[in-house]
């Protein structure tokens, strides 16, 4: 057995005589009906119980070897605190602050509040700002769609045009050809004078 073992052993085998000792001698000690009744509603306030569970919730106490137990006076609820330290290069603590949890928890949520509003309100405007450039963009593309049928347009007006071009040649080529014909008659009147000329003085 370890020398740990031994000790408590040791411990709850005195707890256990010293709790012999004190049922014996109230077991001895004639008691009186309103002393009683004083120890047990004391025994309940201790215990922060009814007075009909003090004696089992004190017995539960003494069978667990509980021979101390601590009692809290504050009233109320029991609240957690957030304690922040402060302290020097040395190790030496210069300052503590002390914190309710539920405040802080309500000052975070506060502050993350604020933050998700915060962040609404940019996604908000971001919002705008991808709408207002979408209706930029589907402003630019009814421009190229009314220049693309400006082009379309010119492009018809060029291939009429260009086809009248091609008639008018046409008809030129025809003038000029009919404009040929007389003067080749003329050529040809021409040359039989000269012709007529030349024989005549030959003879």
């Amino acid at each position: 057995m370890s020398v740990i073992t031994n000790f408590k052993k040791r411990q709850q085998f005195k707890a256990q005589k010293e709790q012999a000792s004190v049922k014996e001698k109230l077991a001895q000690q004639p008691q009186s009906e309103e002393s009683e009744t004083t120890a047990l509603t004391l025994l309940a306030q201790l215990l922060n119980v009814s007075e009909e569970k003090a004696i089992n919730e004190a017995t539960k106490y003494v069978e667990s070897n509980i021979n101390y137990f601590g009692v809290d006076p504050a009233t109320g609820e029991d609240r957690s605190a957030l304690v922040e330290v402060t302290k020097d290069d040395n190790g030496n603590i210069t300052h503590v602050e002390g914190t309710d949890i539920k405040t802080a928890i309500d000052e975070s949520t506060a502050d993350l509040a604020e933050q998700t509003a915060e962040l609404a309100t940019e996604l908000s405007t971001t919002a705008d700002a991808v709408q207002s450039a979408a209706s930029d963009v589907e402003g630019a593309a009814s421009d190229v769609e009314g220049a693309a049928e400006k082009v379309s347009d010119s492009a018809s007006d060029l291939a009429y045009t260009a086809e009248d071009i091609n008639a008018a040649t046409d008809e030129l080529k025809e003038v000029a050809a009919e404009i040929k014909k007389p003067s080749a008659a003329q050529k040809s009147t021409s040359s039989k004078k000269a012709n007529a000329q030349k024989n005549s003085s030959k003879k």
